[in-house]
């Protein structure tokens, strides 16, 4: 808070104001009293008393806020708590002040979380962040987390295949390659929609039937299963072929029939 402004009125209602007050317009004396750390109110005139009709002032001080805390862990060097210091700390000045990454650290896989407005994770890519670069260098709220752990071994595979489990990673290996070592497609799998959730939360999905991107340690692939509609879509659409051709070779014995 700042100190308090009194407006005192010029002459209460009922009193005649003064010509030369009217004359100068002046309808009010303001009064402006410090005030200490403490909130005692320490005025430069200890006689002054508030008056009837006196109207008083407490403002706000301009973009006072609480504080507001982010949490870092994982692999960094300070893991822990940290109070922002400004309204618009960027995650680069959090990351320095925890002493940046350790050599264990796979900012790939780090998990950034906004708590504000239920947003969830966010795709945000440390790894560009630590090298300084600012298009994810983005400005921290209150309740943000970040992880980030160390270099995962694995790529975890979901889903429509025959056993789904937790291939070792090996770099270079493309995406058939993991499907096959959890078993290969099923007879329901849908080999168009299968997706790729990178480590850092962002999603690659397959681009076609001959698509073969290759994961990176610590991604997760998911092989879904073929929609019902699109089985029934199937045999709507034989059924619907059967009655057409069912109606031409009709259409073509009457004729026949007819010119005998």
């Amino acid at each position: 808070m700042v100190a308090p402004t009194c407006w005192r009125i010029a002459a209460p209602c009922g009193v005649t104001l003064p010509s030369s007050t009217i004359a100068s317009k002046k309808s009010a004396d303001v009064y402006r009293v410090a005030i200490s750390g403490n909130y005692g109110v320490h005025s430069p005139d200890p006689t002054f008393k508030l008056q009837r009709m006196d109207q008083v002032f407490v403002r706000q001080i301009p973009d006072w806020q609480t504080q507001r805390n982010v949490v870092v862990t994982g692999e960094v060097r300070y893991p822990g708590i940290y109070s922002l210091k400004e309204q618009n700390e960027k995650l680069s000045s959090v990351l320095f002040r925890a002493g940046g990454l350790k050599e264990t650290a796979y900012p790939r896989a780090a998990v950034f979380v906004r708590r504000k407005a239920n947003a969830g994770r966010l795709a945000v890519d440390v790894e560009d962040v630590a090298k300084h670069h600012k298009r994810y260098d983005l400005a921290l709220e209150d309740g943000d987390s970040l992880h980030i752990p160390k270099q995962p071994q694995t790529v975890k595979v979901v889903g429509e295949v025959g056993f789904p489990a937790s291939v070792l990673f090996e770099k270079g290996k493309s995406l058939s390659y993991y499907i096959d070592q959890a078993g290969g497609y099923t007879d329901g799998s849908d080999k168009g929609r299968v997706k790729i959730v990178q480590p850092n939360g962002k999603v690659k999905p397959k681009k076609g039937l001959w698509s073969n991107p290759s994961p990176e340690a610590g991604a997760l692939i998911v092989v879904p299963h073929k929609p019902p509609e699109e089985k029934k879509d199937t045999l709507k659409g034989v059924a619907t072929i059967m009655t057409i051709l069912t109606g031409a070779v009709t259409t073509i014995f009457i004729a026949s029939e007819a010119t005998k």
